[in-house]
């Protein structure tokens, strides 16, 4: 039997959870200064094509950027692995956490999915979706 609809709209269930969270610095150091510091969220997710993690930096917390699993074969040019139905449950987890997501492609990352209200959310901050 399936859970009945909120009728408000809220929905409070995942499709999927991480198998580990973990928050982690990095720093940047140079002649012992420090010069750049990366904060971070790492999600991991399992996957039959192997782990896919998401990460979202904290100092652009509205967005969250997705790693799906590279199979690297000699001689050959890199091969993202995806499992649709696990990557369609993580997009669907992140979308209730982040108003912009991004994936890594062949290309470099591009958005996949946007709240509706993100373009006012970052026009309100001075921010443009590349940001």
């Amino acid at each position: 039997m399936e859970p009945e609809a909120d009728p408000l709209g809220f929905e409070d269930s995942d499709p999927i959870e991480p198998v580990s969270v973990r928050h982690s610095v990095d720093d940047i150091i140079i002649d012992g200064r420090i010069e750049q510091t990366y904060n971070f969220i790492d999600y991991s997710f399992e996957s039959p094509a192997g782990q896919i993690r998401a990460r979202a930096y904290l100092n652009s917390a509205h967005e969250v950027a997705i790693y799906p699993p590279v199979r690297l074969a000699r001689g050959q040019a890199p091969e993202l692995g995806e499992d649709w139905i696990t990557r369609e449950a993580i997009v669907r987890y992140l979308a209730r956490r982040f108003i912009v997501i991004k994936e890594l492609g062949l290309r470099g990352p591009e958005t996949i999915w946007m709240a509706n209200h993100a373009p006012r959310f970052l026009q309100h901050r001075g921010l443009a979706l590349s940001d």
